[in-house]
């Protein structure tokens, strides 16, 4: 009888003590408030050129690196580094070469084995840029989440690669190439609208939108062999672009304990 009633206890006290590590069980998630955010991103974008820019260039493609931070009232702050390229897009490949190619109907660089070198070139840009801007919550989006305005602020150079696919073209090696590159380089005004998304988990983040640019560019070479000399005028280069990133936050979210 003194076991059974001794068992009886010892069973009493293991149930209260289980019941009280249920009760006490807790769930850890993200609240919906308003926090600090540092982040990195990765980011990839189809663009579109205008103007000066357009006159040179179809479309090309534009990769980023992203270094920001987004404060509890919602601001934003980003540094960007950019590098754009295209895949044989130069349109005005026989104006700049016109010194050098042949003057068949369909005109080509002569390779030094004396055969068409058949020379391909591309667009490579490299951007750095300042943003500051807003994140808007919207009705269906957290407290973090939501469109995307930002402006800033930065540096553009661009210029022609070129590339003899079918033999060699001495007269584009080297610095050779530097007088028929069109190296422009000069600052730039950008503009973003879009949608924000940071959700519970870190790598659960992404932006997505639409960009603008505007850059102010002069040639840098004093010197290209198509234009007998060098180039002192401004010129205006303006991008729309296609953009989307991942997001990496570096972050500790706070979090709340759940009690059942």
């Amino acid at each position: 009888m003194k076991n059974t009633f001794f068992i009886l206890i010892i069973a009493a006290l293991c149930c209260k003590i289980s019941l009280a590590q249920i009760g006490e069980r807790t769930i850890v998630q993200k609240k919906d408030t308003l926090v600090t955010i540092p982040f990195c991103a990765v980011s990839l974008g189809y663009t579109m050129p205008y103007g000066e820019m357009g006159n040179r260039y179809r479309s090309f493609m534009d990769l980023g690196v992203d270094i920001g931070w987004k404060n509890k009232n919602n601001w934003l702050f980003n540094f960007n580094v950019g590098f754009q390229f295209g895949s044989n897009n130069v349109k005005i490949l026989n104006q700049v070469l016109s010194g050098m190619m042949t003057t068949d109907d369909e005109p080509f660089v002569v390779s030094v084995g004396g055969v068409d070198a058949a020379v391909i070139a591309w667009n490579r840009n490299l951007s750095g840029k300042f943003s500051v801007g807003k994140v808007v919550p919207l009705w269906f989006s957290n407290q973090n989440s939501g469109l995307m305005l930002m402006l800033g602020a930065g540096y553009l150079q661009h210029q022609i690669m070129y590339q003899a696919t079918n033999d060699i073209a001495p007269q584009l090696e080297g610095d050779y190439a530097l007088l028929y590159d069109r190296q422009m380089r000069g600052p730039m005004l950008s503009s973003f609208i879009g949608y924000l998304f940071f959700g519970k988990y870190t790598f659960a983040n992404f932006y997505a939108g639409i960009q603008y640019d505007i850059a102010f560019t002069k040639l840098t070479r004093k010197y290209q062999a198509d234009l007998r000399g060098g180039d002192p005028n401004w010129y205006s280069d303006r991008m729309l672009t296609l953009k989307a990133a991942w997001i990496f936050q570096f972050h500790n979210p706070t979090s709340e304990r759940i009690y059942y």
